[in-house]
């Protein structure tokens, strides 16, 4: 009897322990983030800006696998010019330092200017974004479109924007510069609601 007494003494003891464990600030500050993003639903207005939409252009563009083989053949050029040498300077290895420069300089020029098309484009509105508990939705005008969180496969965070993938090449572009300090909140509520949080990377938190 008394031995059963001190082993649920000794339990309880084991257990307000665990309970009075101190927790580090960044998991403290995920709790917090993660409790207020449960009970309410973060809405905001902004449309992304030529910065935004050039980061979105860029990072997608040398993360994708046509952006990964662009900066492959063009090295691949390069690297061919380099070793012919001077002796063997023909047609064939101009045209080879050509493709090579075109491919490594040409295709970020091409989505600088896309960026700047698309953010000063007349027609272009100001966005509505609403994080909700099943989803997300954002409004452009009278038109509305909505992304259950089972339909986002990653989410990606760059300088400037918070990027939810619906596939390898389309994402929804979140710019940061208008939520402020609330860049947290959306954050842990992004990661309180992804099926898979392994596929979604902070830059940090």
């Amino acid at each position: 009897m008394e031995e059963n007494k001190n082993t649920e003494v000794v339990q309880q003891a084991e257990e307000t322990q665990e309970e009075t464990k101190p927790i580090s600030k960044k998991q403290a500050r995920i709790n917090e983030i993660q409790e207020k993003a449960e009970k309410t639903d973060l809405v905001f207005d902004g449309t992304p800006n030529e910065k935004e939409y050039r980061s979105f252009l860029l990072y997608n563009a040398y993360t994708s696998p046509m952006g990964i083989f662009t900066v492959f053949v063009g090295v691949l050029c390069i690297v061919l010019f380099v070793v012919r040498g001077n002796s063997m300077l023909t047609l064939n290895s101009y045209t080879l330092l050509f493709v090579g420069l075109v491919m490594l300089t040409g295709y970020p020029f091409f989505m600088i200017f896309q960026a700047k098309w698309r953010a000063h484009d007349k027609k272009a509105m100001k966005i509505r974004y609403t994080f909700l508990i099943d989803g997300v939705k954002s409004n452009v005008g009278n038109d509305a479109f909505f992304v259950k969180w089972k339909r986002i496969i990653k989410v990606r965070e760059t300088k400037y924007d918070i990027l939810l993938y619906l596939d390898n090449t389309r994402a929804m572009i979140v710019p940061k510069r208008p939520l402020g300090d609330r860049v947290n909140d959306v954050k842990g509520l992004i990661d309180r609601h992804m099926v898979n949080r392994k596929r979604v990377r902070w830059k940090s938190l």
